[in-house]
């Protein structure tokens, strides 16, 4: 599985979760970038493997 951090059109932070070519989900939006990596971070250590791209 991997977490892309990514921009939203309103200038906000929000990441995807992938695995392979499909998209399985996406997250609310964050005001900075730092918000959404500990959020992403946070599922990634208490629901199994995964890592973060930017």
């Amino acid at each position: 599985m991997i977490f892309q951090i990514l921009p939203a059109l309103n200038g906000q932070w929000f990441f995807r979760i992938k695995s392979g070519a499909n998209i399985l989900a996406h997250s609310e939006t964050y005001r900075d970038k730092a918000s959404a990596r500990a959020t992403a971070q946070l599922i990634i250590n208490n629901a199994g493997n995964g890592r973060i791209v930017e």
